[in-house]
């Protein structure tokens, strides 16, 4: 919940997905069966948590994170993307990972290697895009 608002997995029948109540009435963000931004094709067939952050909704679905801002879907990062010059093997964010215009992401590559990545979602208007540089990961180091 953020503002006043909410986003939240449910489920039932064939209403499985991740639901917001932006702009002011109950929505789907994405649902069993629709298309996964970035992956042509493919449709969306799981989905895990999700969050708040103003009017954006993020959200972990088939291994990989996804935003939904004013109606429209964008990838963050996917399975088979390339990160930090390697493969990614998984991603997900945290039930409370994102706040503001930054989310929190543990990425797992297919090498077996694994990080924790910050990434700065940038204003409405601008497509999410790694090769872009739409979205600027940082890697916390401890």
């Amino acid at each position: 919940m953020d503002l006043g608002h909410v986003s939240f997995y449910g489920t039932g029948g064939d209403q499985n997905g991740i639901y917001t109540d932006l702009p002011g009435s109950l929505t789907f963000a994405a649902h069993i069966g629709t298309p996964i931004p970035g992956r042509p094709g493919l449709h969306f067939t799981t989905f895990g948590s999700s969050d708040l952050s103003g009017d954006i909704v993020a959200f972990n679905a088939d291994d990989g994170v996804y935003l939904w801002r004013d109606g429209l879907l964008q990838s963050v990062l996917n399975p088979g993307d390339l990160l930090d010059g390697r493969v990614v093997f998984g991603v997900a964010m945290g039930e409370q990972g994102f706040e503001g215009s930054t989310l929190a992401l543990r990425v797992e590559f297919t090498n077996g290697s694994s990080g924790i990545y910050m990434a700065t979602i940038p204003g409405p208007g601008v497509v999410v895009s790694l090769a872009a540089a739409g979205l600027l990961f940082a890697r916390r180091r401890r």
